[in-house]
């Protein structure tokens, strides 16, 4: 359920670690903590399996991270501890679906 929505909600534009911390927040619950784990463990499936890439929203479009979804995961994952719990807005990285990711929701 919880990929899904990230998904969705990277469908329409970018979206920031904050946003998907925010989803998990309202469709579980939990402490802070527990929300934190929760987003990283799905931002982490999602850049592995190709179906959100980190990256930069730009005036020229959105710039993905030029390293693997492993690695980005790794970088995403130490970023989180520096900041724990709660990323604020624009923390950590921004999102975009990949068409592996639209496939996924049917829109491909």
């Amino acid at each position: 359920m919880l990929k899904r929505l990230f998904l969705e909600a990277a469908l329409d534009d970018d979206v920031d670690a904050f946003a998907l911390f925010a989803v998990v927040d309202r469709e579980v619950g939990g402490t802070d903590e527990e929300k934190a784990a929760l987003a990283g463990s799905v931002i982490r499936d999602l850049l592995i399996t190709g179906k959100l890439v980190p990256g930069v929203p730009t005036r020229a479009g959105f710039v993905p991270w030029r390293i693997t979804g492993a690695e980005a995961a790794d970088v995403i994952d130490a970023e989180w501890q520096r900041i724990v719990p709660v990323p604020e807005f624009g923390d950590i990285a921004w999102f975009d679906i990949t068409t592996k990711g639209r496939s996924d929701l049917g829109d491909a």
